[in-house]
C-alpha cells in the first residue's frame, strides 16, 4: 500500500494529460486510488497543498469555485494544466 504522495506524482499526471481538463481535488484523489495510492482525509489538506505548490511554479493553474459549488467539488478548486483551454 503506497500512502506517500510527492510532487513527482503530481508532475507524472501532469505528464499523462490528467489535468489536460479542469479536476477538483476529489477527481485527482480518486486519480491517486486507483494509482495505488491511499489516501485518507488527513491527508487531503496535503494533497491541496502540493497542487498549490505546483501552481505557484507555473505547471498548473487554479480557479476558485463558486462557494455553492465546494461541498460537490470538495474543495474551493478546480486545476489544470497551464496554458490549456
Amino acid at each position: 500500500m503506497k500512502t506517500g504522495i510527492s510532487e513527482k506524482q503530481i508532475d507524472e499526471l501532469i505528464e499523462e494529460g490528467f489535468f489536460d481538463k479542469e479536476r477538483n481535488i476529489v477527481e485527482i484523489i480518486e486519480k491517486f486510488d486507483t494509482m495505488g495510492y491511499t489516501i485518507n482525509r488527513r491527508q487531503k489538506p496535503r494533497i491541496a497543498q502540493l497542487l498549490t505548490q505546483t501552481c505557484r511554479k507555473g505547471k498548473l493553474e487554479r480557479r476558485r469555485l463558486p462557494k455553492s459549488k465546494w461541498k460537490i467539488a470538495g474543495g474551493r478548486f478546480v486545476y489544470k494544466k497551464k496554458g490549456k483551454r
